[in-house]
């Protein structure tokens, strides 16, 4: 009865819903149980929040390549 107690306790102190809701969907035993998985999820959203700011997201354009005439306008028209 305490360890249900406890491991109820512990989950409810997490103040998050999103980790709370991730900890009670696993169905943790004991309370060492939901801390190991706390503990676990945390590290995972640790990771991700840090590699997210590392991967910078880039929108490409595709464009047409200009014609050769094209490019050769453009060197004599930047010479001097």
């Amino acid at each position: 009865m305490a360890e249900r107690v406890a491991r109820e306790h512990f989950i409810v102190a997490l103040d998050d819903p999103e980790l709370e809701l991730k900890v009670r969907e696993r169905e943790p035993q004991t309370l060492d149980d939901a801390i190991m998985i706390a503990k676990r999820l945390e590290v995972f959203k640790s990771a991700i929040g840090q590699s997210s700011h590392i991967r910078h997201r880039v929108n490409r354009q595709v464009t047409e390549f200009p014609a050769i005439k094209d490019l050769m306008t453009l060197k004599t028209a930047w010479q001097i």
